[in-house]
């Protein structure tokens, strides 16, 4: 759209009001998305509102040409994805500092059972995480038909 390619031309050179704009015109398509993949409110919100930041932040990765749209919901859904990630592995991090867990010990609470928990842990979160993207992915493509085919 012509007023889009405004906007993001008026935003680089430093109109931050066109930046509030864009953002007032695309946070609920851009909300939705984020919820869609995340199917977490404050999560979504985080998202959205990181990209809006990192926007602030470097300007000049928008290209006057840029369908601004498409842009917005890509940097989202890589946000989001990121945002997912880094909460696994936090998770992950956290099991694995509380298991302190010594292959072949043979103490009386058989820590060598701990390792096999964790690895049957691990393998069942690898396996979620790619049930995850598959409904992720069934999610997107009934929510953009377009897409479909």
């Amino acid at each position: 759209m012509l007023e889009d390619r405004l906007l993001v031309f008026r935003f680089r050179l430093g109109d931050r009001d066109a930046l509030r704009l864009l953002y007032e015109k695309y946070k609920n398509d851009l909300l939705k998305l984020a919820v869609v993949l995340v199917n977490d409110v404050g999560l979504a919100e985080d998202a959205v509102q990181d990209v809006f930041t990192n926007l602030v932040e470097l300007p000049e990765r928008v290209r006057i040409g840029t369908n601004i749209r498409n842009f917005l919901s890509t940097c989202v859904a890589n946000r989001v994805r990121n945002l997912i990630r880094d909460k696994q592995r936090r998770e992950t991090t956290v099991v694995g500092e509380s298991d302190s867990v010594t292959a072949g010990s043979k103490s009386p609470d058989r820590p060598a059972e701990g390792c096999w928990q964790l690895a049957i842990t691990i393998a069942a979160e690898v396996s979620s995480n790619i049930n995850i993207i598959r409904l992720l992915i069934l999610k997107l493509l009934s929510a953009f038909p377009a897409f479909s085919h």
